[in-house]
């Protein structure tokens, strides 16, 4: 599997591009959940917030629509 990403006619696939994508997204959403918890604010979730859980979100949705397209170029 490693010679497989260092070689010369690798190509990124729309499978890997998806993982990546969702793991983006789960990352965002994980970070701003994370805010909120450790945070001191008493106001609860702020818009910041809340655009980093909706973006994580679309990130995660545009991921699982690559992941069915298999090995195709990216």
């Amino acid at each position: 599997m490693q010679r497989r990403w260092w070689s010369e006619d690798f190509t990124l696939s729309k499978r890997h591009l998806g993982g990546v994508l969702i793991l983006l997204g789960v990352g965002a959403m994980a970070m701003a959940l994370a805010r909120w918890l450790l945070g001191t604010d008493p106001e609860g979730i702020g818009g910041l917030q809340l655009m980093a859980l909706g973006g994580g979100l679309a990130l995660i949705v545009l991921g699982g629509t690559l992941l069915p397209l298999g090995d195709m170029p990216a």
